[in-house]
């Protein structure tokens, strides 16, 4: 179970829990160099030097943020909208920027294959895609077209989706579908952290500062059978806060045979399936090249380790980045 915090001033306080005490340190560091940013980004963006700044607001509440200067996400000028809270809102008001190793590690195929210019076609399929921040940044990387599938079933993070999807560079074409997937079709309740609402979970989550939200979920077997049935090569990015083993565990061979790179965000769960889990790490097995996302060195791991944290049950989170190549990331 998760919890989340209790209110959205607890994120400001350099504190952080004790356990697990072998991350504590870093963790504490994390949170003191976030508190610093923020504040630092939120005085510069008001400034109009650096990041966006509020201009409007939505029907459903989100925040319009039109962007101070040439940034990853948007031109200068350029609107965007996206629900307000700690994480992802004041990092795009800040820097104008969300995630950029995964940025650039995911655009590497639309720029350069082997060092030569790629002919194959490309889909990035986008499960859990929140408002959009990720693929807006790899379209205006991205050196080619390419199609874009976005699964998102939070209605406000829906809203915003679409809007910051209707006109991006490079794109064939925009398909956005309304709801989780899983291992069955269903209705059941999901939910969302107020002050981060890209802590947003099929995972049960307590605490005061919850929202929960019925919504609609779809087999993730159907779902690939019914919508992503042709021969482009895939680019997949999977952040869904602990509910990834079903999903992942879904995938038929041939679709894990068509992946050519992805990013899952991995959240080591108490009770974790681990039938679930060995059918994702023999799919993964396939590919040449995996390192944990926060690894500033880039060492490659092995099946073993990931399964090892996966299995860990401490409820922490890494990004495990993984290819069939080494790629040159965002080329110049």
């Amino acid at each position: 179970m998760n919890r989340a915090s209790s209110s959205r001033w607890q994120w400001f306080i350099p504190l952080v829990r004790l356990q697990p005490t072998l991350t504590y340190l870093p963790r504490l560091a994390k949170k003191i160099l976030w508190i610093l940013r923020t504040m630092q980004g939120i005085f510069l963006s008001k400034l109009r030097i650096r990041g966006a700044r509020i201009v409007g607001k939505s029907e459903l509440g989100n925040i319009l943020l039109k962007l101070n200067i040439d940034s990853p996400v948007a031109d200068k000028h350029q609107i965007i909208m996206m629900p307000k809270d700690l994480v992802l809102f004041e990092s795009i008001r800040s820097r104008g920027s969300w995630d950029m190793p995964a940025v650039n590690f995911l655009s590497a195929p639309l720029n350069y294959a082997n060092g030569k210019k790629i002919i194959k076609s490309y889909t990035f399929l986008d499960i859990g895609a929140n408002s959009g921040l990720i693929v807006r940044q790899i379209a205006k990387l991205a050196k080619r077209n390419f199609k874009i599938v976005c699964v998102e079933p939070l209605p406000i993070n829906l809203e915003a989706l679409k809007f910051n999807t209707s006109a991006l560079p490079n794109v064939d074409s925009v398909e956005i579908y309304p709801y989780a997937l899983g291992d069955e079709n269903s209705e059941l309740e999901i939910f969302s952290e107020k002050a981060n609402l890209g802590n947003t979970s099929l995972v049960q989550m307590d605490g005061k500062s919850v929202i929960r939200t019925l919504i609609s979920q779809a087999s993730t077997l159907d779902f690939i059978d019914k919508y992503l049935l042709d021969d482009s090569r895939v680019i997949i990015k999977c952040d869904t806060q602990g509910y990834e083993s079903k999903i992942l565990s879904q995938l038929p061979k041939k679709f894990w045979n068509r992946i050519e790179c992805g990013v899952i965000e991995i959240r080591s769960i108490p009770m974790l399936n681990e039938k679930y889990l060995e059918l994702i790490l023999i799919s993964l097995s396939d590919f040449s090249y995996m390192y944990w996302g926060d690894d500033f060195l880039k060492n490659r791991l092995t099946i073993l380790e990931v399964k090892e944290f996966w299995l860990s049950g401490i409820n922490e989170e890494r990004d495990l980045f993984f290819s069939r190549q080494i790629m040159q990331e965002n080329p110049k």
